[in-house]
């Protein structure tokens, strides 16, 4: 998978674009931001999907809509619960590093 950084801000951003099988520029974008708060650091995961890609848009074409839904309900949930892993690992990793503590984490997609 090819990634390209856009945005590295330690320790409050870093943001990378994902640039694998794109038909036009890049197919996703993840950020994460770090923001203190009185219990620790508030991480906000953001993803942000372009273009599908290239497979993925031709494979949805050949779907019925139902069919098209159930896979976009699927990936829609296998997101959802990666950012949440990723972010479980990463408070887990802060706590046991003895970094500053992750109080609230949450995710968000645009």
């Amino acid at each position: 998978m090819e990634c390209e950084e856009a945005i590295a801000t330690p320790p409050s951003a870093f943001e990378w674009s994902v640039l694998t099988e794109a038909v036009t520029g890049e197919t996703s974008v993840w950020r994460f931001d770090a923001t203190p708060i009185d219990s620790g650091t508030r991480l906000l995961q953001i993803y942000k999907k372009n273009q599908p890609p290239t497979g993925l848009h031709r494979l949805l074409d050949e779907r019925t809509a139902e069919e098209q839904a159930r896979t976009s309900e699927r990936r829609r949930r296998r997101l959802d619960e990666g950012i949440r892993a990723t972010l479980a690992a990463i408070k887990s990793t802060a706590e046991r590093r003895g970094w500053s503590p992750v109080g609230a984490f949450e995710s968000g997609s645009v």
